[in-house]
């Protein structure tokens, strides 16, 4: 295949013409060998392509020309519809290799036509305070064929209203439900079965590597290979599925899903005392449960006896009383929605006693707290043994890429040696190849890394008030243009707070809009400030002047009181290893990459990468993150930046 493979990413191939100042990059080449070699011997492989490199034409073109049957899982929704509507058909057309392709997301994504239904009859539609949403969603759910929420470009990522016309696992009848045949999640399922390439995101994934190790069936089908592209994620979205979650809203979900299913099936009248006891009990000694952690820190590590056995035993109880309900009404009126409310009471017991009552050293638990709503999850401290027994032994050939997947730089002859932490991390074998495709920018030429000297470290109260006044100056100097990213809400709040009023240019605050809307004002306004945290660490694309400075508020470490962090760094300390050294550092290393990453974007683009975090100065471990940076020109003076970008503004 290599000389397929060479034709078709020539300078002259297929996709000259199809795309703009198309050339062959050796890079791209490179990586496209290492995943056919994959796909033909089978095993795991590993290649960190850096931007620009052309890593998702890399991983098509073999996977096409392969004739495998091949499951793509990608780090967002987002990066699925790019794939799936552009980067696909492209490759069908320029190499004119016939092949089925497939989108499959997670269900909460599809409308289910069931629930809608409900909904729609009852005054569900009319309460939504938009009236042109509502109406737009209505014409919508009667047209689509697909019934993917991501065709309504209007719908917000947080639409309250969706839960009542989504349905979960639990709220599936599945092949008992009347609307089984139009179902858009098995539609979608079915036409998977017979692809040769499956569109997944991780979510989906490992809900489905859940399921299958758990013995509850499957979701996606079994595949000759799987490529996950954005696998520095894989790691934080395996840990959450891997594990068992039970929230306040689940609850609710259940009692509001019990009344209404009753309702439907009974008459609207009022609730016979039987069934209105039980919801309230159910209700009342749940929330009982969730209110132990209504307060306090926002995240924080489950230990055994933080709930009562008192008040466990009595949510125990009242749950399996809804499900005894429910049993019984389903024998006096045998009914397929009725009988699954029995099913979900038993396993939210089941879950809330697992976590509650977790003892294994390997797994944590913790509760999150978010406005009223609390989830409670465990999770295992460690995959990779799952990775290596669930994963690896089950799917016969396994590529990981991401533009961070080294804790070092980039370089064409590194053979591995920097991917030991996603190597131990994931359990991928010693064994399997691993290299880094270098980026084709110019660092040198079109970034300057500034580093400015603040006098106070990032834990210091003062740098909330040092922080805010330096972006000031460095964005005055850059004309705007940039993103300014913070570890922290805390801290953007501070950013926000202190700047908003001050700038000559427009302020744009995460939060404060849908995501995909700020990121379009962003873009339309030319000269606009972005201060964001985690979700604007990646995934984000602004190619061209309207981004030309990156803006880091501190080292991305991860807080050592996180409950998940807490616990792995003490499992790691218990296998007599230096936790900051073997984990802290090179998963922070990973994360401001991907951060700074969002700069340059293509050849033309010219820009500042900012760090106002002064360790890399005052600390050891700066030598080894500096190292790890864009190979740029390094300053400490405002007035370099300025002169660096004043070739451009003259231009």
């Amino acid at each position: 295949m290599v000389e397929e493979l060479s034709q078709a990413l020539a300078s002259d191939g297929p996709f000259a013409g199809r795309l703009d100042r198309w050339q062959a990059r050796p890079g791209q080449l490179r990586m496209a060998e290492a995943v056919a070699r994959v796909l033909a011997r089978g095993g795991v492989s590993m290649v960190e392509a850096g931007t620009g490199t052309g890593k998702t034409l890399a991983y098509l073109v073999p996977v096409v020309l392969s004739g495998k049957k091949v499951i793509i899982s990608t780090g967002t929704r987002t990066l699925q519809d790019q794939l799936f509507f552009k980067d696909i058909p492209l490759v069908r057309k320029a190499l004119g290799v016939p092949f089925e392709a497939a989108l499959q997301k997670g269900r909460q994504n599809y409308l289910c036509l069931r629930r809608y239904e409900a909904y729609s009859d009852g005054p569900g539609i009319g309460r939504i305070r938009d009236r042109k949403l509502g109406k737009a969603l209505t014409n919508w759910a009667r047209g689509t064929t697909t019934g993917d929420r991501s065709e309504m470009d209007d719908l917000p990522d947080d639409f309250p209203e969706w839960r009542h016309m989504s349905a979960s696992s639990e709220q599936c009848l599945a092949q008992r439900c009347e609307r089984y045949d139009d179902c858009f999640v098995y539609r979608a399922r079915r036409d998977a079965m017979s692809a040769d390439v499956i569109v997944v995101n991780h979510h989906l994934f490992f809900a489905d590597l859940a399921l299958r190790m758990q013995e509850k069936g499957e979701v996606l089908p079994m595949a000759d290979a799987v490529i996950f592209d954005e696998a520095h994620q894989i790691e934080q979205i395996a840990t959450l599925f891997l594990g068992r979650t039970v929230s306040s809203g689940r609850l609710a979900d259940l009692t509001g899903d019990a009344e209404r299913e009753w309702r439907r099936t009974f008459g609207s009248g009022l609730l016979p005392p039987r069934v209105g006891n039980a919801l309230r009990a159910a209700t009342g000694c749940g929330e009982a449960v969730f209110e132990r952690f209504a307060n306090g820190e926002a995240r924080r590590r489950i230990s055994p006896g933080m709930v009562s056995v008192e008040t466990l035993d009595a949510a125990t109880e009242a749950l399996e009383g809804l499900g005894a309900v429910f049993d019984d009404l389903d024998r006096q009126r045998p009914d397929d929605a009725l009988r699954q409310i029995g099913v979900r009471a038993g396993t939210l017991t089941a879950d809330l006693r697992a976590i509650l009552e977790e003892s294994r050293p390997d797994h944590v638990a913790w509760a999150e707290r978010r406005g009223a709503s609390v989830t409670l999850t465990v999770a295992p401290i460690e995959l990779a043994r799952t990775f290596e027994e669930s994963l690896l032994e089950d799917v016969p050939a396994v590529f990981f890429t991401s533009a961070t997947l080294s804790s070092g730089r980039a370089r064409e002859d590194d053979e591995g040696s920097n991917f030991a932490f996603v190597r131990r991390r994931l359990g991928l074998p010693e064994s399997a190849e691993a290299f880094a495709v270098e980026s084709p920018f110019d660092y040198a030429r079109q970034a300057l890394l500034y580093l400015p000297r603040l006098g106070v470290p990032p834990d210091d109260p003062a740098f909330r008030e040092l922080a805010p006044r330096e972006i000031e100056r460095i964005v005055g100097v850059t004309r705007g243009r940039a993103f300014a990213l913070f570890t922290s809400h805390r801290n953007l709040e501070a950013a926000a707070r202190a700047l908003r009023g001050r700038l000559d240019h427009p302020l744009l605050v995460q939060g404060e809009g849908s995501r995909s809307a700020i990121l379009e004002r962003f873009k339309e306004y030319g000269d606009a400030v972005l201060l964001a945290t985690a979700s604007f660490w990646e995934g984000v694309d602004v190619p061209g002047p309207a981004l030309s400075c990156v803006i880091v508020d501190k080292l991305p470490f991860a807080s050592p009181g996180e409950p998940i962090e807490e616990a792995r760094i003490a499992y790691i300390q218990e296998q007599g290893e230096n936790p900051f050294m073997s984990y802290q550092l090179p998963r922070t290393i990973l994360s401001l990459r991907q951060g700074l990453g969002r700069l340059i974007r293509n050849e033309a683009d010219r820009g500042i990468l900012a760090l106002l975090d002064e360790r890399v100065y005052t600390r050891s471990y700066g030598r080894i993150v500096l190292a790890s940076l864009p190979p740029c020109p390094v300053t400490d003076r405002l007035e370099d930046v300025e002169r660096f970008l004043t070739p451009v503004e003259a231009h």
